[in-house]
C-alpha cells in the first residue's frame, strides 16, 4: 500500500471504530434502561400476585408473570450477547488501526 492508500484506509477504519464506540455506548444505556425497568416490572406484578393471593385468578397471574420474567431473561442474554459481539468488532477495529498506523510510520521512515 501506498501512503495515500494508507491514509485512506486508517480514515475508513477510524470512521468504523467510532461508529462502533457509539452502537457500544447506545447498547450500554440500553442495557441499563432494560435492567431498571425489568426490576419495576418484576416488583410490581410479583406485587399484583401478592395481592391477588386467595383469587382464583392467580394462577393465570402467576403464568403472566413466570412468562415476563422469562422473556426478560431472553432479552438481556440477547443484549449482552449482541455487546460482546460489538466489543469484538471494536477490539479487532482498534487492531486494525493500529497495524495501519504502523505501516504508514514505517513508509515514512522509508521516505526519509
Amino acid at each position: 500500500m501506498n501512503r495515500s492508500e494508507l491514509r485512506e484506509a486508517s480514515k475508513r477504519v477510524n470512521e468504523r471504530l467510532a461508529h462502533q464506540q457509539e452502537l457500544i455506548k447506545a447498547r450500554q444505556m440500553s442495557m441499563e434502561e432494560l435492567g431498571q425497568l425489568s426490576k419495576e416490572s418484576d416488583h410490581f406484578l410479583r406485587e399484583l400476585v401478592a395481592l391477588l393471593h386467595g383469587s382464583s385468578d392467580r394462577s393465570l397471574f402467576q403464568g403472566l408473570v413466570d412468562e415476563q420474567l422469562a422473556q426478560n431473561k431472553k432479552i438481556k442474554t440477547d443484549l449482552e450477547r449482541e455487546y460482546e459481539e460489538l466489543l469484538y468488532e471494536n477490539r479487532r477495529l482498534t487492531n486494525q488501526a493500529e497495524e495501519l498506523a504502523v505501516e504508514q510510520r514505517r513508509l515514512e521512515e522509508e521516505e526519509t
